[in-house]
């Protein structure tokens, strides 16, 4: 008896579960038809707009005239200009009609790279559309058109792709610009650098700077002819790079960084020479 109550139960669950979601896909779609509604008039509205419009005033022949017809002639570009102007405000409409239509659709579940890197046509997009809508895309019957023309119109097999952003190396804020060799280390004493870059940096960077299991290489790299960058890493660390405000004193930074960029580019791996074992790195 019991078990069969609790079937009772679970099937009462899974009924009304089901029966929501249904409310909930029923509720989603007539949202759908009233926003494509909505559009659809608002479109038409701004039709009969355009359509309402008095026409530009014919411009009133001069006296010195000698034909009307040069007057009925005249007029003739304005009226096409008009008609462009109507024709132009329509596509625009139609356009952003689809594109809302397609992030609110689309865009749930794709990125808009996702359609903006291909290049399809006509036939090939709307294939597109039918197998989504044919996976679940809630897309009604007057919006699948809409869709298929604007991804033909704006990513089309013969529309180009756009060039990607272009910058030159001066206006990227890299460290890979090599800086000044020199700043900040003019009073560098190179010795003490290399030891205490064997004491403090060595373990992670390699005994001559040339990198480890833990640390990148430092020696002969753009990043040290930076001494605001050197410092401010050696400040708040990096990564796995813990602050060495708390073991190095400024001046032995200055130190391990002349040290640094004094390392030749082929030095071999073998380390500089050792600390006194009772130097500390910082006193």
């Amino acid at each position: 008896m019991k078990a069969f109550m609790i079937s009772v139960c679970l099937a009462a669950l899974l009924g009304g579960g089901l029966a929501i979601g249904y409310f909930l896909r029923q509720e989603s779609a007539r949202d759908r038809i009233a926003r494509a509604e909505a559009a659809a008039a608002e479109a038409r509205d701004a039709e009969a707009r355009a359509k309402a419009r008095p026409p530009a005033p014919a411009p009133v022949a001069a006296a010195t005239t000698p034909a009307p017809a040069a007057t009925v002639a005249s007029t003739t570009p304005a009226d096409d200009e008009d008609d462009e102007d109507e024709d132009d405000e329509e596509a625009y409409i139609r356009d952003a009609m689809a594109k809302r239509v397609l992030m609110d659709n689309c865009q749930v579940c794709h990125a808009p790279e996702m359609f903006e890197s291909q290049r399809l046509t006509e036939t090939q997009w709307r294939a597109e559309v039918d197998k989504m809508v044919g996976w679940g895309a809630a897309l009604t019957e007057p919006e699948r058109p809409q869709v298929v023309e604007y991804l033909a119109k704006h990513y089309g097999a013969d529309v180009a792709p756009e060039a990607p952003p272009r910058a030159t190396l001066a206006e990227v804020d890299a460290r890979e610009t090599p800086g000044d060799p020199h700043e900040g280390t003019t009073d560098a004493d190179l010795a003490n650098g290399a030891k205490f870059f064997t004491v403090v940096c060595a373990n992670c960077h390699g005994p001559t700077a040339l990198g480890g299991d833990l640390g990148p290489g430092l020696a002969n790299r753009a990043p040290i002819s930076h001494v605001e960058y050197f410092n401010k890493v050696l400040h708040d660390g990096l990564r796995k790079m813990p602050s060495m405000t708390a073991v190095l004193s400024p001046e032995q930074q200055r130190d391990i960084l002349g040290w640094l960029r004094s390392l030749p580019y082929d030095q071999p791996d073998v380390p500089p020479a050792a600390a006194p074992a009772a130097a500390a790195p910082k006193s």
